[in-house]
């Protein structure tokens, strides 16, 4: 999908972020993702390229490297996940995947499958 249809959901993101506590979220990045939820709160829209650098953002949130454009996750865990979740923002799309299977968490590179899949579908 685009990127900017993707971005839509940031306000929401911002506000989940604003509670939690103090210090918990670096300034820096909730200003920029404050500034582009403003926009969108006030019927604006995010350009697609931007959406893509407010996803790195918010991976850098879960300490992923500055200009990470993928991540993947194990729902609920790792421990007992029953799937794995894959989201990746590239050139202006944002593509999400997701694999259900009993034994996600025990499947040897699933994680890296799936983020390959993802480069596959961008």
């Amino acid at each position: 999908m685009p990127a900017g249809q993707w971005a839509r959901a940031l306000p929401t993101v911002v506000a989940t972020l604003t509670a939690l506590p103090e210090g918990s979220v670096d300034p820096k990045i909730l200003e920029q993702l404050e500034g582009a939820a403003d926009i969108l709160e006030e019927g604006g829209e995010v350009p697609a390229e931007e959406a893509c650098a407010y996803f790195s953002r918010l991976l850098e949130f879960r300490g992923q490297p500055a200009g990470t454009t993928t991540a993947v996750s194990f729902i609920p865990d790792q421990a007992s996940a029953v799937a794995i979740s894959a989201q990746q923002c590239v050139d202006g799309t944002y593509a999400s995947l997701t694999i259900g299977r009993p034994d996600a968490g025990e499947v040897p590179g699933l994680p890296e499958k799936a983020a390959i899949m993802l480069g596959q579908l961008g």
